[in-house]
């Protein structure tokens, strides 16, 4: 699921609203799935809400690197876990957006290609951070599962 046209300003609706219900103070980094890096809704977690993210790209991204140009993340052949972390880095999707920070990696179990984008500076903690994610949609599936036998 990509985030388009008039969807991301319903996302930043809702998330102006909840946005609202957070006590002033709390930092607030947003977990999501890739359809969510979009240049705008970033830009808006980023420079609007002031919250951090860790959002996965696709392969077929564009990056731009001060002194190094334009690539588009397949171009990178990592070996089975190395690790590359890109900072300053410039999403050239229309709009561009920058300032942004780049963890791309190859699990060495998996073999699967990781790069999320960040608008902190990455480390190797990118990823654990990101794999909270997995933990999270766990914990809520867990939830629902026994408020509906709770519910029958």
């Amino acid at each position: 699921m990509a985030v388009v046209g008039c969807a991301v300003f319903v996302y930043q609706a809702m998330l102006k609203r909840a946005s609202r219900l957070i006590p002033k103070g709390v930092s607030v980094c947003l977990l999501a799935e890739r359809g969510f890096g979009d240049p705008q809704l970033m830009r808006y977690w980023r420079d609007d809400l002031h919250w951090h993210f860790r959002i996965p790209l696709k392969s077929n991204s564009w990056i731009y690197r001060v002194g190094k140009g334009g690539k588009q993340l397949n171009q990178y052949h990592l070996a089975l876990g190395e690790v590359l972390l890109l900072h300053c880095v410039t999403l050239t999707k229309t709009p561009a957006l920058n300032g942004l920070d780049l963890a791309v990696a190859r699990d060495s179990l998996t073999q699967q290609m990781w790069m999320v984008v960040s608008a902190q500076p990455t480390t190797l903690q990118t990823f654990r951070e990101y794999g909270e994610r997995f933990q999270i949609e766990e914990q809520l599936l867990d939830c629902s599962t026994k408020s509906l036998i709770a519910f029958n």
